[in-house]
């Protein structure tokens, strides 16, 4: 609560997603599921954005024009749970390459993906 409130009042949005992709296991070949970030329950746990997030971060990517992106936003190094990740890291070279955007890439997970 606190840090998104200080970025309200900086006037930075802090985007946080909507949707995960869920699964039962922490393996490639989990069994899946999409849910709200608030309907996370027993033993699943969440290892990708979901689709409304991805495109909502898409949205926002593309009427942006300085994005800081400080890690993946999923267990990229799956598979299966690579999708959110990789559909931000085009957005965000999409949106440097076509439109001068800055982007600032942190940490080594971040860059590895990007």
């Amino acid at each position: 609560g606190d840090l998104m409130e200080k970025a309200k009042e900086k006037g930075v949005k802090l985007m946080l997603p909507t949707d995960v992709v869920l699964a039962d296991q922490f393996k490639n070949d989990a069994n899946t599921a999409i849910a709200k970030v608030d309907q996370i329950n027993g033993e699943w746990m969440g290892l990708d954005i979901g689709p409304d997030s991805i495109k909502l971060f898409s949205e926002e990517i593309e009427r942006s024009n300085t994005i800081v992106f400080n890690g993946p936003m999923g267990v990229f190094e799956m598979d299966n749970f690579a999708a959110g990740t990789l559909a931000v890291s085009k957005m965000l070279a999409k949106g440097t390459k076509e439109r001068g955007a800055t982007t600032i890439v942190g940490g080594g997970d971040s860059v590895a993906a990007v």
